[in-house]
């Protein structure tokens, strides 16, 4: 066997690497002593902005998320998994808007009106650059919460809300950083975030695959609904209001 981390071959009976000290799963050893949980390297290491621990921890969500998270540890401080997300979204939504804004310049340069559009589309970006961590915070704990609500109606919520939070900050923050990529980048980040969160909460919380998708996928059909709604609302409240002016 090889570690599912850095690739070392191992003995069979290995519970830890002897190359890169990543625990081992899958095998008689580990199977025989369960970690009670386990930190993220982000969260492991202890210092803040850790630069190598923050794509350690990166890499093992987007490419091993049922590992990461299979046992999560449950302690309810949210503050380094909140940050983690804050900073990989924040260089994300950066990078994303370095992208469109050398696409604005290549646009508007042949007609000569580069100067004033970029400078003007820069200050906008510019302000949001300070925005945008604020909009992150309030929105994981509202996806997150709104997460959990569903998964305690399905009865898939085994866990507390800090691990529901954890899963959906790490798995939100690890796929913004697919901003770099122009164009498709933000798109391919947001379907990845769903899969990763939905393998994560499945293994965080030791439910079923059907609980977690419907906890995760109905607040997003109940959104769509209510603006739908809305839509029907509006057009028929103009209908009617077109109606009585032909009267």
């Amino acid at each position: 066997m090889v570690c599912h981390f850095c690739g070392h071959p191992l003995p069979m009976d290995a519970l830890f690497c002897t190359h890169c000290g990543a625990r081992q799963y899958g095998t008689e050893a580990a199977d025989e002593n369960p970690p009670a949980d386990i930190q993220p390297d982000w969260e492991e290491k202890g210092h803040l902005f850790n630069l190598p621990s923050l794509f350690i921890t990166v890499r093992d969500v987007l490419f091993t998320p049922v590992l990461t998270f299979r046992y999560l540890n449950r302690t309810p401080h949210l503050f380094n998994a909140l940050l983690f997300a804050v900073l990989c979204g924040s260089v994300g939504f950066l990078l994303n808007s370095l992208w469109q804004s050398l696409m604005d310049f290549r646009q508007y340069l042949p007609q000569g009106y580069e100067i004033p559009v970029f400078l003007s589309s820069a200050g906008v970006k510019l302000a949001m650059i300070f925005i945008v961590p604020l909009g992150i915070a309030v929105g994981l704990f509202i996806g997150a919460g709104l997460c959990h609500l569903f998964l305690l109606l399905t009865g898939g919520a085994k866990q507390p809300f800090a691990v529901t939070f954890k899963v959906t900050a790490y798995a939100y923050g690890s796929t913004s950083l697919l901003g770099f990529i122009p164009v498709l980048g933000t798109v391919a980040g947001a379907v990845w975030a769903v899969i990763i969160q939905i393998a994560g909460l499945k293994e965080a919380h030791r439910t079923s695959y059907i609980r977690v998708i419907l906890a995760v996928c109905l607040p997003a059909i109940g959104c769509c609904c209510c603006a739908a709604a809305g839509v029907v609302l509006l057009l028929t409240g103009l209908s009617f209001s077109g109606l009585s002016g032909l009267f």
